[in-house]
């Protein structure tokens, strides 16, 4: 139990009466002398954002806010200062859900990211606007098997077709049956058209305001700061985006 010994006079109340990572859900439950808890995130999230709420104001909190999340395995340590110093420390153990793949001896660029969401699906990512079917031929390959490009729509992608988000590479056996596949992600693409624009920038708008739904990988596409949730934030930094004072990273 990470509890230290008094130091002053003064309350010693050094507990939290909440903990949490916006957007998702910690386990177990949060409990007011529970100590220690994990998370798992998809592995294409860069940072998350920890609340942290003292039960005492006279105590100090340190460690939440926004974490950066550079490695499979993040601890974050939350601590709680009573008035007569003894410290109290909550920790979360944030893991990212992501390997680069080797689905069905598939190897990607170095350019792509990969994130499994299981041993034979998920998401593609890293490419930049703009990239076509064509590209995937000289950056992709499969040992001992194959891959085709389908649009979100489910046609074939003619190689000069551009990759969008919600697009999806089917990987095949020698013998033709399916492997696994891979679903395109482009940040700030949220209508799949391969491309960063207004319409996109209309469609995150409508969202916030719940005018529309976004699912899957369009809602994925649609957090452009990477952290985890969709925020205004995100539409500000696809305004800055198609004003070119900002690059999407993808």
């Amino acid at each position: 139990m990470k509890v230290s010994k008094p130091t002053a006079d003064g309350s010693p109340n050094n507990r939290l009466k909440a903990l949490s990572v916006s957007g998702y859900t910690i386990s177990p439950k949060f409990n007011i002398d529970t100590l220690s808890y994990h998370l798992t995130v998809p592995g294409n999230v860069d940072s998350i954002t920890v609340k942290a709420t003292r039960v005492d104001s006279t105590a100090t909190v340190s460690g939440a806010g926004r974490i950066t999340l550079n490695t499979a395995m993040t601890t974050v340590s939350v601590k709680v200062k009573a008035q007569n110093g003894t410290i109290r420390t909550y920790t979360i153990h944030i893991e990212k859900d992501g390997k680069i793949a080797r689905l069905g001896q598939t190897v990607f660029g170095s350019n792509y990211t990969v994130t499994m969401n299981n041993s034979t699906s998920g998401y593609l990512s890293g490419f930049s606007p703009g990239v076509t079917a064509r590209t995937l031929t000289t950056t992709v390959t499969v040992k001992n098997g194959s891959f085709k490009a389908y649009s979100h729509a489910g046609t074939p992608l003619g190689s000069s077709s551009k990759l969008g988000t919600g697009d999806v590479i089917y990987v095949y056996n020698t013998d033709g049956s399916v492997a696994g596949r891979f679903t395109a992600i482009l940040y700030g693409d949220l209508d799949g058209d391969g491309k960063i624009g207004t319409k996109d920038l209309l469609k995150l708008s409508k969202y916030m305001k719940r005018q529309c739904v976004l699912q899957n990988a369009s809602l994925c596409a649609a957090d452009i700061n990477r952290d985890g949730t969709v925020t205004t934030a995100d539409i500000a930094a696809l305004q800055k985006a198609l004003l070119g004072l900002v690059t999407v990273r993808q």
